[in-house]
Protein backbone atom coordinates (compact mmCIF):
# COMPACT_ATOMS: atom_id res chain seq x y z
CA UNK A 1 0.00 0.00 0.00
CA UNK A 2 1.30 3.77 -1.03
CA UNK A 3 1.84 5.64 1.92
CA UNK A 4 -0.65 8.74 3.08
CA UNK A 5 0.56 11.76 1.24
CA UNK A 6 1.48 13.69 4.62
CA UNK A 7 3.74 10.90 5.68
CA UNK A 8 5.35 10.36 2.89
CA UNK A 9 6.55 14.17 2.52
CA UNK A 10 7.60 13.93 6.73
CA UNK A 11 9.33 10.71 5.89
CA UNK A 12 11.24 12.12 2.88
CA UNK A 13 11.56 15.32 4.47
CA UNK A 14 13.46 13.27 7.36
CA UNK A 15 14.94 11.30 4.75
CA UNK A 16 17.26 14.52 3.32
CA UNK A 17 17.79 15.86 7.04
CA UNK A 18 19.38 13.08 8.37
CA UNK A 19 20.53 10.55 5.75
CA UNK A 20 24.67 11.46 4.94
CA UNK A 21 23.94 9.55 1.21
CA UNK A 22 23.62 11.04 -1.85
CA UNK A 23 21.49 8.12 -3.36
CA UNK A 24 18.97 8.55 -0.35
CA UNK A 25 18.71 12.03 -1.17
CA UNK A 26 17.83 11.50 -4.52
CA UNK A 27 15.42 8.89 -3.77
CA UNK A 28 13.74 11.25 -1.05
CA UNK A 29 13.62 14.21 -3.99
CA UNK A 30 12.16 11.99 -6.88
CA UNK A 31 9.47 10.03 -4.11
CA UNK A 32 8.74 13.81 -3.88
CA UNK A 33 8.85 14.87 -7.35
CA UNK A 34 6.37 12.05 -8.27
CA UNK A 35 3.91 12.27 -5.80
CA UNK A 36 3.86 15.99 -6.53
CA UNK A 37 3.06 15.90 -10.29
CA UNK A 38 0.53 13.34 -9.41
CA UNK A 39 -1.59 15.21 -6.89
CA UNK A 40 -1.29 13.31 -3.98
CA UNK A 41 0.48 15.85 -2.08
CA UNK A 42 -2.17 18.79 -2.31
CA UNK A 43 -3.25 19.82 1.32
CA UNK A 44 -1.76 23.56 1.74
CA UNK A 45 -0.04 22.39 4.74
CA UNK A 46 1.92 19.99 3.27
CA UNK A 47 2.59 21.99 -0.20
CA UNK A 48 3.73 24.56 2.56
CA UNK A 49 6.31 22.56 4.69
CA UNK A 50 7.33 20.91 0.94
CA UNK A 51 7.64 24.91 -0.25
CA UNK A 52 9.79 26.42 2.42
CA UNK A 53 11.80 22.86 2.88
CA UNK A 54 12.65 22.94 -0.85
CA UNK A 55 13.54 26.54 -0.85
CA UNK A 56 15.72 26.16 2.45
CA UNK A 57 17.27 23.58 0.72
CA UNK A 58 18.04 25.44 -2.80
CA UNK A 59 18.88 28.60 -1.13
CA UNK A 60 21.69 26.90 1.00
CA UNK A 61 23.14 24.54 -2.26
CA UNK A 62 26.50 24.29 -2.71
CA UNK A 63 28.08 23.88 -5.70
CA UNK A 64 29.86 20.83 -4.23
CA UNK A 65 27.48 19.16 -3.75
CA UNK A 66 26.67 16.06 -6.69
CA UNK A 67 25.10 17.64 -10.26
CA UNK A 68 22.29 14.89 -9.82
CA UNK A 69 21.21 16.43 -6.87
CA UNK A 70 20.94 19.51 -8.24
CA UNK A 71 19.16 18.90 -11.05
CA UNK A 72 16.51 16.98 -9.04
CA UNK A 73 16.18 19.58 -6.56
CA UNK A 74 15.55 21.80 -9.64
CA UNK A 75 13.33 19.94 -11.36
CA UNK A 76 11.25 20.12 -7.72
CA UNK A 77 11.41 23.49 -7.52
CA UNK A 78 10.29 24.25 -10.74
CA UNK A 79 7.10 21.99 -10.76
CA UNK A 80 6.26 23.23 -7.68
CA UNK A 81 6.64 27.07 -9.45
CA UNK A 82 4.55 25.49 -11.90
CA UNK A 83 1.63 24.93 -9.52
CA UNK A 84 2.00 27.83 -7.32
CA UNK A 85 3.61 30.81 -8.70
CA UNK A 86 2.25 33.40 -8.33
CA UNK A 87 -1.38 33.16 -7.39
CA UNK A 88 -0.38 30.71 -4.47
CA UNK A 89 3.24 31.72 -3.56
CA UNK A 90 4.46 34.86 -5.38
CA UNK A 91 7.94 35.62 -4.14
CA UNK A 92 9.85 32.34 -5.51
CA UNK A 93 12.30 33.99 -7.41
CA UNK A 94 12.88 36.85 -5.03
CA UNK A 95 13.76 33.83 -2.76
CA UNK A 96 15.61 32.17 -4.69
CA UNK A 97 17.69 34.82 -6.22
CA UNK A 98 21.09 34.92 -5.18
CA UNK A 99 22.44 37.91 -3.30
CA UNK A 100 25.19 40.13 -4.49
CA UNK A 101 28.11 39.21 -5.29
CA UNK A 102 26.72 35.97 -6.33
CA UNK A 103 28.65 33.14 -5.20
CA UNK A 104 28.93 29.79 -6.97
CA UNK A 105 26.51 27.70 -5.01
CA UNK A 106 23.39 29.92 -5.32
CA UNK A 107 24.04 30.86 -8.79
CA UNK A 108 24.55 27.84 -9.82
CA UNK A 109 21.11 26.36 -7.99
CA UNK A 110 19.39 29.57 -9.77
CA UNK A 111 20.75 29.04 -12.97
CA UNK A 112 19.19 25.07 -13.01
CA UNK A 113 15.91 25.72 -11.53
CA UNK A 114 15.48 28.19 -14.53
CA UNK A 115 16.78 25.40 -16.70
CA UNK A 116 14.72 23.07 -15.43
CA UNK A 117 11.85 25.32 -15.47
CA UNK A 118 12.61 25.62 -19.31
CA UNK A 119 12.86 22.35 -20.06
CA UNK A 120 9.64 21.46 -18.03
CA UNK A 121 7.31 24.17 -19.45
CA UNK A 122 8.62 27.17 -20.78
CA UNK A 123 10.89 26.74 -23.47
CA UNK A 124 8.27 26.23 -26.94
CA UNK A 125 10.86 23.70 -29.01
CA UNK A 126 8.91 20.52 -27.07
CA UNK A 127 5.42 19.78 -27.52
CA UNK A 128 3.00 21.02 -24.78
CA UNK A 129 -0.46 20.76 -24.29
CA UNK A 130 -3.58 23.59 -23.52
CA UNK A 131 -2.92 22.63 -19.92
CA UNK A 132 1.14 23.13 -20.28
CA UNK A 133 0.99 26.01 -22.62
CA UNK A 134 -1.53 28.07 -19.91
CA UNK A 135 0.65 27.77 -16.95
CA UNK A 136 4.00 28.58 -19.23
CA UNK A 137 2.07 32.21 -20.34
CA UNK A 138 1.11 32.50 -16.51
CA UNK A 139 4.62 31.87 -14.82
CA UNK A 140 6.22 34.24 -17.72
CA UNK A 141 3.74 36.80 -17.69
CA UNK A 142 3.87 37.19 -14.13
CA UNK A 143 8.16 36.99 -14.28
CA UNK A 144 7.81 39.88 -16.55
CA UNK A 145 6.12 41.79 -14.07
CA UNK A 146 7.80 40.94 -11.33
CA UNK A 147 11.56 40.11 -11.40
CA UNK A 148 13.58 39.58 -14.91
CA UNK A 149 14.65 43.23 -14.58
CA UNK A 150 16.50 42.06 -11.42
CA UNK A 151 17.49 38.10 -12.69
CA UNK A 152 18.84 39.70 -15.87
CA UNK A 153 21.37 42.20 -13.63
CA UNK A 154 21.63 38.72 -11.81
CA UNK A 155 23.29 37.12 -14.52
CA UNK A 156 25.15 40.01 -15.44
CA UNK A 157 26.74 40.13 -12.14
CA UNK A 158 27.08 36.49 -12.08
CA UNK A 159 29.27 36.67 -15.52
CA UNK A 160 31.62 39.73 -13.94
CA UNK A 161 31.99 37.64 -10.34
CA UNK A 162 32.35 34.52 -11.81
CA UNK A 163 34.06 34.66 -15.04
CA UNK A 164 37.61 33.96 -13.35
CA UNK A 165 36.57 32.37 -9.40
CA UNK A 166 34.06 29.98 -11.15
CA UNK A 167 33.71 29.50 -14.88
CA UNK A 168 31.31 26.84 -14.27
CA UNK A 169 28.95 28.61 -12.33
CA UNK A 170 29.35 31.85 -15.02
CA UNK A 171 28.92 29.02 -17.42
CA UNK A 172 25.31 28.10 -16.56
CA UNK A 173 24.23 31.13 -15.61
CA UNK A 174 24.57 32.27 -18.71
CA UNK A 175 22.39 29.13 -20.22
CA UNK A 176 19.73 30.19 -18.00
CA UNK A 177 20.33 33.61 -19.42
CA UNK A 178 20.06 32.23 -23.53
CA UNK A 179 17.06 30.05 -22.55
CA UNK A 180 15.08 33.17 -21.37
CA UNK A 181 16.17 35.87 -24.06
CA UNK A 182 13.66 35.05 -26.09
CA UNK A 183 10.60 36.25 -24.35
CA UNK A 184 11.60 38.60 -22.00
CA UNK A 185 12.64 42.03 -22.86
CA UNK A 186 15.86 41.92 -25.32
CA UNK A 187 16.75 45.28 -23.99
CA UNK A 188 17.75 43.45 -20.19
CA UNK A 189 21.05 41.54 -22.46
CA UNK A 190 21.28 43.62 -25.22
CA UNK A 191 22.20 46.75 -24.08
CA UNK A 192 25.92 48.75 -23.65
CA UNK A 193 26.66 47.37 -20.82
CA UNK A 194 26.13 43.51 -21.56
CA UNK A 195 26.65 43.16 -24.83
CA UNK A 196 30.07 44.08 -24.52
CA UNK A 197 30.92 41.53 -21.60
CA UNK A 198 29.56 38.43 -23.72
CA UNK A 199 31.55 39.77 -26.48
CA UNK A 200 35.21 39.62 -24.03
CA UNK A 201 34.09 36.66 -22.45
CA UNK A 202 33.48 35.26 -25.43
CA UNK A 203 36.40 36.26 -27.52
CA UNK A 204 39.11 36.00 -24.55
CA UNK A 205 41.95 33.54 -24.58
CA UNK A 206 41.21 33.23 -20.47
CA UNK A 207 37.86 31.84 -21.37
CA UNK A 208 36.95 28.06 -20.45
CA UNK A 209 35.77 26.89 -23.59
CA UNK A 210 31.97 26.15 -21.77
CA UNK A 211 32.05 29.75 -20.38
CA UNK A 212 32.87 31.46 -24.07
CA UNK A 213 30.19 29.22 -25.11
CA UNK A 214 28.09 29.76 -23.19
CA UNK A 215 28.44 33.65 -23.84
CA UNK A 216 27.71 33.02 -27.76
CA UNK A 217 24.82 31.09 -26.56
CA UNK A 218 23.49 34.33 -25.35
CA UNK A 219 24.74 36.67 -28.30
CA UNK A 220 23.20 34.43 -31.01
CA UNK A 221 19.73 34.53 -28.78
CA UNK A 222 19.77 38.46 -29.00
CA UNK A 223 20.56 37.72 -33.03
CA UNK A 224 17.76 35.58 -33.12
CA UNK A 225 14.82 37.22 -31.06
CA UNK A 226 11.35 37.40 -33.02
CA UNK A 227 10.75 40.93 -34.01
CA UNK A 228 9.58 43.37 -36.36
CA UNK A 229 12.42 43.69 -39.22
CA UNK A 230 13.19 47.28 -38.93
CA UNK A 231 13.71 46.69 -35.12
CA UNK A 232 15.82 43.54 -35.88
CA UNK A 233 18.25 45.61 -38.19
CA UNK A 234 18.61 48.13 -35.35
CA UNK A 235 19.66 45.17 -33.17
CA UNK A 236 21.85 43.51 -35.84
CA UNK A 237 23.28 46.85 -36.20
CA UNK A 238 23.99 47.53 -32.27
CA UNK A 239 25.63 44.07 -32.39
CA UNK A 240 28.35 45.12 -35.12
CA UNK A 241 28.78 48.52 -33.36
CA UNK A 242 29.75 46.35 -30.17
CA UNK A 243 32.14 44.36 -31.46
CA UNK A 244 33.97 46.03 -34.39
CA UNK A 245 35.70 42.64 -36.01
CA UNK A 246 32.58 40.51 -35.91
CA UNK A 247 33.61 39.94 -39.36
CA UNK A 248 36.86 38.68 -39.07
CA UNK A 249 37.89 34.95 -39.58
CA UNK A 250 38.45 34.94 -35.85
CA UNK A 251 35.39 36.04 -34.95
CA UNK A 252 34.26 32.84 -36.97
CA UNK A 253 36.36 30.69 -35.11
CA UNK A 254 35.32 31.33 -31.98
CA UNK A 255 31.70 32.55 -32.22
CA UNK A 256 30.60 30.51 -35.35
CA UNK A 257 26.88 30.03 -33.97
CA UNK A 258 26.93 33.51 -33.54
CA UNK A 259 27.70 35.02 -36.97
CA UNK A 260 25.89 32.05 -39.25
CA UNK A 261 23.18 33.47 -37.01
CA UNK A 262 23.83 36.69 -37.85
CA UNK A 263 24.11 36.42 -41.50
CA UNK A 264 20.60 34.22 -41.51
CA UNK A 265 18.84 37.51 -39.88
CA UNK A 266 20.48 39.91 -41.83
CA UNK A 267 19.59 38.12 -44.90
CA UNK A 268 15.88 37.19 -43.87
CA UNK A 269 15.61 41.33 -43.26
CA UNK A 270 16.85 42.05 -46.20
CA UNK A 271 14.71 39.67 -48.29
CA UNK A 272 11.30 40.92 -46.07
CA UNK A 273 12.07 44.84 -46.53
CA UNK A 274 13.77 44.52 -49.79
CA UNK A 275 16.59 45.88 -51.50
CA UNK A 276 14.93 49.51 -52.15
CA UNK A 277 14.25 50.30 -48.59
CA UNK A 278 16.87 51.80 -46.49
CA UNK A 279 16.80 49.18 -43.52
CA UNK A 280 16.43 46.62 -46.42
CA UNK A 281 19.58 47.54 -48.01
CA UNK A 282 21.54 48.19 -44.64
CA UNK A 283 20.88 44.23 -43.66
CA UNK A 284 22.66 43.24 -47.02
CA UNK A 285 25.79 45.47 -46.25
CA UNK A 286 25.95 43.90 -42.94
CA UNK A 287 25.50 40.61 -44.38
CA UNK A 288 28.39 41.27 -46.77
CA UNK A 289 30.28 42.66 -43.51
CA UNK A 290 30.08 39.17 -41.85
CA UNK A 291 30.64 36.88 -44.31
CA UNK A 292 34.28 36.57 -44.08
CA UNK A 293 33.37 35.01 -40.46
CA UNK A 294 30.84 33.22 -41.77
CA UNK A 295 33.36 31.46 -44.43
CA UNK A 296 35.95 30.87 -41.59
CA UNK A 297 33.09 29.31 -39.45
CA UNK A 298 32.05 26.88 -42.52
CA UNK A 299 35.39 25.65 -43.17
CA UNK A 300 36.66 25.21 -39.46
CA UNK A 301 33.44 22.88 -39.38
CA UNK A 302 34.38 21.43 -42.21
CA UNK A 303 38.07 20.55 -40.89
CA UNK A 304 36.56 19.27 -37.69
CA UNK A 305 34.45 16.94 -39.81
Amino acid sequence: DESPPSSLLRLCLSGIASSPHAQVHFWCLQSLHDALLRRRLVLPDDLALLRSSLLSLAVSSHAGSPPFLRNKLAQLVALLIRLEYPHVYPSYFIDLLPSAPPQPGPTDMFARVLISLDDDLLSQEYPRNSGEAADAMRVKDSMRAQCVSQIASHWHAAAVTLRTADPAAAAVALDAARRCISWIDVGLVANDVFVPLLFDIAMSPASMPPLAAAAVGCLSGVASKRMDSRAKVGLLRSLLAAQQGLGSPDSGLKMATLVTTYAAEALECHRRLGPTDADGAAALEMLEEVLPAVFAAAENGNDED
